[in-house]
Formats: structure tokens, sequence, C-alpha cells
């Protein structure tokens, strides 16, 4: 039986990268940057760089540095999925990369009640 992929990239390696990087283990750029040297086309490997800093973010607080970091890395993540999908419509997986973006700044801006922002991009 063939693996489950999400553009190419095996659905088990995927969530193991994510584990990782929900549990801020050190390997997970590490895996992350392995990854991207793998699928370089691919926004996986940049929505789980984003979704890492996220999750660091969110555990460390208040730190303008690394939210601003996070920001920077997530609208990266974002422009790269959408640029993606524009040269593969209609694909579902494709689209949901940038949804999962999307989803991930949503949060974020809830998390930092910046509600304006999250009512936009929530939309």
């Amino acid at each position: 039986m063939q693996a489950e992929t999400l553009l190419g990239i095996d659905h088990e390696r995927i969530e193991r990268i994510v584990e990782l990087a929900y549990k801020l283990d050190s390997s997970a750029p590490d895996e992350i940057e392995k990854l991207a040297a793998e699928y370089p086309d691919s926004p996986v490997p940049d929505f789980l760089r984003a979704g890492r800093l996220y999750w660091i973010q969110a555990y460390v607080g208040n730190d303008k540095a690394l939210s601003e970091q996070f920001e920077e890395i997530a609208d990266e993540s974002l422009i790269k999925a959408k640029a993606f999908a524009r040269k593969r419509r209609g694909n579902a997986d494709a689209e949901f990369m940038v949804a999962m973006n999307e989803v991930l700044h949503v949060i974020y801006y809830v998390d930092k009640r910046r509600w304006w922002s999250a009512f936009w991009k929530g939309r």
C-alpha cells in the first residue's frame, strides 16, 4: 500500500516533524531544513518553519523579536503557498497549504489580541 502524502511528502514524516516542533525539540530545525532541501519548491517546509516559530513564541510569551521573526517567516510562507497554489489551480493539497498558513496567522493574531487582523485574515 502506498503511503499517504501531502504534496508528495509522506504524512508520517510531516507528523514526526510537527511533533518535534510542538515539543520544542532541538532537532526540529534540522529536520525541517532536510525536508526543504529535498522539496525546495514545496510550501510544506515553509509552513513547518512558521509553525515551529509560532509554538516557540507562544510558549515564551511576550518576546517582541521572536514575534517579529514569526510574522516575517509566516508572511513569507503564505506568499510561497499562494504562488505554489496559483501554479496548481484545483489541487486540493496546494489550496490546503494556503488555508493552513492563513489559519496560523489567525490564531497568532487572536493570541496577540489583534482582533481586526484576525477578523480580516479569517474571512
